[in-house]
Order: structure tokens, then sequence, then C-alpha cells
């Protein structure tokens, strides 16, 4: 049985997509097939990740999508590939698939997740609380709202119900409502079709407790589940914690990409102070700390003297 795997970026993704794609090979007791969605990416750039699957022996097919959803809603960290998962009935030939973002790393093989019993639904995901409460969509009470970072799609059924189209009208009728992008439109394009998967198969960084570490969180799901690294702050920034970066930078180095991949320098003001946050909390560095925290305030209050607040 060959499992067809979806990930789909942007060029600014595209090396992130190739860790996560390391980490799936890696961790493979399966055949998979990968398909890669992409827009606007040279063939030299996809080499990167075709080097990959050639390496672990693993079928990849590219496929251009073309211009799609540049008017559509976007904001915080997303982009119009956030969409193309919808196209996934367009452009992949396959009945079932279990699609991927790019953010997260597969420590496991997913045979268990494929096949999933979906019954009459149309995809399963993991249920996302803190999504929920935060989209503006509304939902029935009793369906359930998930993750759109891990799915498994029957694709033949959604491509038999036209669920692009739904998913088109969804957008239009509500786009106020848009906050999480494509989650918000499946959520409500297959109301009451979604079937919940085991947490472990999209561990999500936004479902951090208060009080604890990411490392806390994932580490009893490393090896049997999925690590997303849901949110704003990924471990290739060099604000985020020592323990995720150093884990995701272990699968970096398997991909053959180059560390830089891994020092996103801060650019905005929160950036910089969160880089600060994550000094301060180590001894060595708490000097270098108050320096850059004296930086941070002279170019905080220049803004807001150039704004005039």
């Amino acid at each position: 049985m060959k499992i067809p795997c979806v990930f789909c970026f942007d060029e600014s993704f595209i090396n992130h997509a190739a860790v996560a794609i390391t980490s799936l090979c890696v961790h493979s007791n399966s055949n998979y097939k990968i398909y890669c969605l992409f827009y606007n990416i040279t063939e030299e750039k996809l080499s990167i990740i075709s080097n990959i699957t050639r390496r672990f022996s693993v079928e990849v097919e590219f496929i251009n999508v073309g211009e799609q959803f540049s008017n559509w809603t976007t904001g915080y960290h997303f982009s119009a590939a956030n969409y193309y998962r919808l196209l996934i009935e367009k452009f992949v030939p396959e009945s079932r698939v279990i699609y991927l973002d790019c953010d997260l790393l597969i420590t496991c093989d997913l045979k268990n997740l494929f096949t999933t019993d979906l019954g009459n639904n149309l995809l399963a995901g993991c249920v996302d609380d803190r999504g929920r409460k935060l989209s503006k969509i509304a939902l029935a009470d009793d369906d359930i709202y998930i993750n759109t970072g891990v799915l498994v799609m029957d694709v033949d059924r959604m491509r038999s119900e036209d669920f692009f189209n739904r998913a088109r009208k969804v957008y239009e009728s509500n786009t106020s409502q848009i906050v999480w992008v494509d989650q918000c439109v499946i959520n409500l394009a297959a109301a009451g079709r979604k079937s919940p998967l085991e947490k472990h198969w999209n561990v999500m960084a936004h479902e951090q407790p208060d009080g604890t570490t990411l490392e806390t969180l994932y580490k009893p799901f490393v090896g049997n589940g999925i690590l997303h690294f849901s949110g704003p702050v990924k471990p290739w920034h060099m604000w985020s914690g020592v323990w995720e970066a150093t884990f995701w930078q272990s699968y970096l180095r398997l991909s053959g990409e180059p560390r830089s991949v891994a020092s996103r320098r801060p650019e905005t003001i929160d950036e910089l102070n969160a880089l600060i946050k994550k000094y301060e909390s180590e001894e060595k560095w708490k000097e270098a700390a108050k320096e850059l925290r004296l930086l941070a305030n002279h170019f905080a209050n220049k803004l807001k003297e150039l704004s005039g607040t």
C-alpha cells in the first residue's frame, strides 16, 4: 500500500517543508508518495526536496498550481499557500491522502493515521479548542472544530461533492469572519462531516499550558506522534526555545540544508524582545541581554515619537 502525503508551500517555506519531509522519510516503515503543491518556485529550489526524497527512495511529484488565492484573506504569519490544500481534490489523483503542514516534525510511521475510519465524513483532524475560541465562524454547538495542520482527507468523496466550490462559497459569504485562513473555511464547509483524530497525531504548540515549556508538552509524543509548531514562533527563529530549536535542527542536519535556515533574525520590536527574553533566561547571556534590552527600549521610544503616540 502506497500512502499519499501532501505538502503545500511557497518559496518562503520550502526549506521548512524540506525538514518536515525529512522527518517523514526518517521515520517511515511504509511506502509513501509525496505530493508538493506550490507556485512560483524554481526547479533549482525544488531540488532541495527531490534530493532528500531520492536519498530515501521516496517518490515525489511537484505540482505547480498557478497563481491562486492572491486576494483571499491572510494576515499573521499566513500566506496564500495556506489555501492550496483546498486544491488537493483538483490536482492530486488519489482517493485518500494525508495532508501535512510544513511547520511540523513527524516522529513515527503514518500507516495507522492513513487508515483512520472516516465513516461518511469528508476528513479527520485533531480538535482545536483554542482555535475555535478565537475563530469568528459560527458552528453548531455539537460540531467539532479541527486544526487543519494534519488532515486525513477522503478525496474521492470531496471531489464527488465538489468540496472546493463549497469552500469557495463559504469564503465569499464569510470573508470578514476568516481568522485562521483555510482552517476557518474548511471547518465551516465540512460542518458536521469531520472526524476527530487522537491528540498525538497533531500536538499543537499553542496548546502549551501556561508556565510550562514546549519540551514538557512534546516529549511524551516523540516517537509516536506529530509535533506541530503552530503559532507565530517557529523553531527556526532565533528567539524560539532551546529544546525545540535543537530538536528541529537535528532534522535540518539530516535534510542537508545549511544551518543558516534555522537562524532568522528578529525583524520587529516584539521579535527582538522575545529574543532578549530568551537570552535573559541563560546565565552566560544575561549581560548581553541587558544591552539588547536598552537598545530595544530606545528603538521602541523612537518609534513612539515618530508615530506621535
